[in-house]
């Protein structure tokens, strides 16, 4: 017997490092569909979306000026009105950017994590719109930082929609403290001639995929488990 747990700890033990290698990362989406107290979000709001939280802030702005929204895409009009020209392909609820706002990400739990993926499109401001547009998406780890640009997909059909963008190797393999998307309006279709601060940067964002580390207790309990498994099979084989 006493041979048989030894064996079966040590089966646990190189179980649980075997998950630790196979399964590194645990992915989690943000998708904004936690319910907020309001639709509208202000400069220097903190809010909630599920595992993670959002602070939003907006270039040249100050407190109570409105700088984004969380949008039900289902039924965007009175959102998207009054010159604003939203993604018309999500009928799920997504977060966007307005009067130059930009937002901050990170985890409840103050977890670092890695940024995979994510569904974004620019929202278009009135009848000049940018001939091209980019978020700027920056992490911090500590007091490093480390950022790179994902382009935006222009005007379709008259419309603008929601495309998959995924980050680039060498950004999505670091784990972040917190994230940071801020939006640049671009003169020129080669995005060139980039800015923000107009009012024309505005953007949406949905479905941010993210990888955290399981924490070593989370392999514990599983190799513990188990090793229950493995003992009620001995009791039923004596």
């Amino acid at each position: 017997m006493k041979q048989l747990l030894k064996t079966s700890i040590a089966a646990v033990a190189l179980t649980c490092l075997s998950v630790g290698v196979a399964h590194a990362s645990m992915f989690t989406t943000v998708d904004f569909e936690t319910q907020q107290d309001g639709p509208f979000v202000f400069h220097g709001d903190h809010k909630n979306a599920g595992q993670f939280w959002t602070e939003s802030y907006g270039v040249g702005r100050t407190d109570g000026d409105l700088i984004g929204a969380f949008i039900d895409g289902s039924n965007q009009g009175d959102i998207c009105a009054d010159g604003l020209r939203c993604p018309q392909n999500n009928q799920s609820n997504y977060y966007g950017t307005l009067n130059d706002g930009y937002v901050y990400l990170g985890r409840e739990d103050n977890q670092r994590f890695q940024l995979k993926s994510l569904l974004a499109s620019t929202i278009g401001v009135g009848d000049t719109l940018p001939a091209s547009s980019f978020i700027r998406v920056k992490g911090y780890q500590g007091a490093n930082a480390i950022e790179t640009d994902i382009l935006l997909s222009g005007l379709s059909n008259g419309e603008y929609n929601f495309t998959t963008l995924t980050l680039n190797d060498s950004f999505a393999g670091i784990y972040f403290d917190y994230v940071r998307f801020l939006g640049f309006s671009c003169t020129n279709a080669n995005y060139s001639g980039c800015t923000n601060g107009n009012s024309k940067v505005n953007f949406a964002l949905d479905n941010i995929l993210t990888a955290t580390v399981p924490e070593p207790s989370s392999w514990l309990l599983m190799g513990l488990g188990m090793l229950g498994i493995a003992g009620l099979r001995r009791r039923n084989t004596v």
